[in-house]
């Protein structure tokens, strides 16, 4: 089912969704709600990494901790510039040039010298790097010189009394691990890394690690395969429960294979529920079941789940939790049940930008199947507060944010005139507060929607209106074209002027419509120059794949032929033109408006406009009528 989908005059490459593509130059969203892959759980990573592990402490960067006492003249072993003994100071010398063979022979010379214990702590962690280098470079299909260094780095560990030498150690055993294979050993290390006080290893170069061996969710490496090897500590079952249950959206097989990734995530989780006991273990066992359910489509398990959790407890008032509340209600179309826990997070102080804009769409959706358009509006309006903060990896959506073609829908095809009048009464207040850098300069809510009026008011011929709107919003180019045409239009329905009279107005009238194509009727506010593919199209398979009922395709069918219409000031002037070409007493003047009215057809743009044949018909009808009357003069 063909819902969610992006646009561009370019061509088209599809990614991530096959239903989503990435235009040249553009990124937009569109009904990304209508697609169930959108209601997925978030995709996580670093919060997997970090285990959702309560009262968690706090990570320090080596920044830090190379700032404390204790780290004193620390680097990174064979990197140290503390005074050293002569026997030590050569092999560091070597070690540092890559001359690595030489400093094996160097070291063997410093075990026999005595060695103060700091110092003699570097050469035994030296001695494993050693293996590890010499083995990068000399012998990557022997693995017996990565069998030593593992075993030389577990030993040092068990023996070390420096803390930051233990860490960088950890950090080359976990390294060795991943170069042998073992995946699970690796891992555990890194993300019990995190919560040591004394590592010198950064958030990001653990998390840069492990994207090293499960890039998004470990698939390709069979990770759901192994799950009983991380279920030692809740920190470990957290993570591989995320990692395996991240959203998948374009790859079939792997989508294929979710029912049986779920289910043997489901099963691990409830066979080791002993470690999931104490201050807020339960409500992270229930919440790591709801994400296994979800992923395997299963809303009422999940739902079932999420009972378990506090009614008033962190949990149950966090972005994840009613996120997937909020994904079961969806999913099983109660839109009503939806709605709170939505709202929750899109009014969250704690939801980062990604989240809200997840929350702000879902809304949209809810909104679009309880036909509550106003609500719709304000909610792509919340979209749109989020600004142009970075997006964080609780995307949900792997898609790049940008311009949400709702919004516009919403604004011009969408929502009657009076709805637009209501949202300035029901939402005005906090509309003036919501910015939005658009065409030209920034606007707020509230004055995109008086803009879209004004462009409604001149499509209705109510220059009048529209013009002082216009000068309300500063947009003075506008409202000097809508004082012109108000003049020029009301010539044209002058009950003092005879026939011909007011038929010469309305060529002047449909002259000046001509001459200024997308300046008039057109809402340059909320398309950008991409309109006409975001709408659903002409055949009956492309409708079909846009994700809506058979009765919303024929609403929405029926306003956007309408808004075609209304918006091409050619197609308008052509119409007035042809009155002219058929009703004038002067051949001149009827033979000038047919050039122009050709004119007209000649610069509509059929693909976003459509009516090619008509056009084509009427066109050869009005160069045939040209050839048959010649000039007078």
């Amino acid at each position: 089912m063909k819902s969610f989908y992006t646009n561009a005059i370019c061509v088209l490459i599809v990614c991530i969704f096959p239903e989503v593509v990435c235009p040249c130059g553009l990124d937009s969203t569109f009904r990304a709600y209508l697609d169930k892959r959108f209601w997925q759980p978030y995709a996580k990573y670093e919060d997997s990494v970090r285990g959702a592990v309560a009262g968690r402490k706090s990570v320090k960067g080596m920044d830090k901790v190379l700032s404390a006492k204790n780290a004193d003249g620390f680097a990174y072993a064979g990197f140290s510039t503390k005074s050293a003994s002569d026997t030590l100071f050569k092999v560091r010398k070597s070690y540092v040039r890559n001359a690595y063979k030489q400093a094996l022979v160097e070291l063997e010379e410093a075990k026999k010298a005595k060695l103060a214990e700091r110092e003699r702590e570097e050469l035994l962690l030296i001695d494993a790097k050693l293996d590890l280098r010499i083995w990068e470079v000399n012998a990557p299909s022997d693995k017996t010189l990565l069998e030593r260094a593992k075993r030389k780095f577990e030993a040092f560990l068990r023996t070390s009394t420096m803390p930051l030498w233990r860490s960088e150690a950890r950090g080359w055993l976990a390294r060795t691990h991943y170069l042998l294979g073992e995946y699970s050993s690796a891992v555990k290390i890194y993300i019990d890394e995190l919560d040591k006080a004394d590592t010198i290893f950064t958030k990001e170069s653990v998390v840069s690690s492990l994207h090293m061996i499960f890039p998004y969710n470990g698939s390709s490496l069979r990770l759901v395969d192994h799950l009983e090897e991380y279920f030692d500590t809740p920190a470990h079952a957290l993570f591989v429960v995320y990692l395996v249950t991240n959203p998948v959206y374009s790859d079939a097989r792997e989508r294929a294979n979710m029912s049986r990734v779920a289910q043997k995530t489901i099963d691990a989780l409830q066979k080791h529920k002993e470690l999931f006991i104490g201050d807020g273990m339960s409500d992270a066992l229930a919440l790591a079941l709801m994400r296994a359910a979800i992923y395997n489509g299963d809303t009422q398990k999940a739902l079932l789940f999420s009972r378990k959790i506090r009614k008033k407890s962190a949990t149950a008032d966090s972005v994840e939790f009613n996120w997937m509340v909020a994904s079961c209600y969806f999913l099983q179309r109660d839109y009503k049940a939806a709605e709170e826990p939505l709202l929750k997070i899109a009014h969250s102080k704690t939801a980062n930008p990604s989240e809200l804009r997840l929350a702000a769409q879902g809304l949209i959706g809810v909104y679009h199947k309880l036909k509550r358009r106003v609500d719709q509006l304000h909610s792509a309006f919340l979209y749109e507060k989020v600004g142009d903060k970075e997006m964080s990896e609780n995307s949900g959506l792997d898609i790049n944010w940008g311009w949400l073609v709702d919004l516009s829908y919403l604004l011009d095809v969408q929502l009657a005139d009076d709805e637009l009048k209501e949202y300035l009464v029901r939402y005005g207040k906090v509309a003036k507060q919501i910015k939005r850098i658009s065409y030209k300069r920034p606007r707020t809510a509230y004055e995109m929607v008086e803009y879209a009026l004004a462009v409604r008011y001149a499509r209705l011929e109510k220059f009048d209106e529209a013009a002082e709107l216009y000068e309300k919003l500063n947009a003075k180019s506008r409202a000097h074209r809508m004082r012109i045409l108000a003049d020029l239009y009301k010539k044209t329905n002058d009950a003092a002027m005879s026939s011909q009279d007011i038929i010469e107005a309305q060529y002047r009238y449909a002259s000046f419509l001509e001459e200024h194509p997308n300046r008039i009727f057109f809402n340059d506010m909320v398309w950008y120059g991409f309109q006409s593919s975001m709408f659903l199209g002409d055949s009956a398979q492309d409708r079909k794949m846009r994700g809506l009922t058979k009765k919303e395709q024929e609403f929405y069918i029926g306003k956007e032929r309408k808004l075609r219409d209304d918006q091409e000031e050619r197609w308008r002037a052509y119409k007035i033109l042809v009155g002219v070409v058929e009703n004038a007493d002067n051949l001149e003047l009827r033979r000038r408006a047919a050039i122009k009215a050709i004119r007209c057809l000649d610069f509509i743009n059929t693909e976003r406009f459509g009516r090619k044949d008509e056009i084509d018909s009427a066109k050869k009808e009005l160069v045939e009528w040209v050839g048959k009357n010649k000039s007078q003069h």
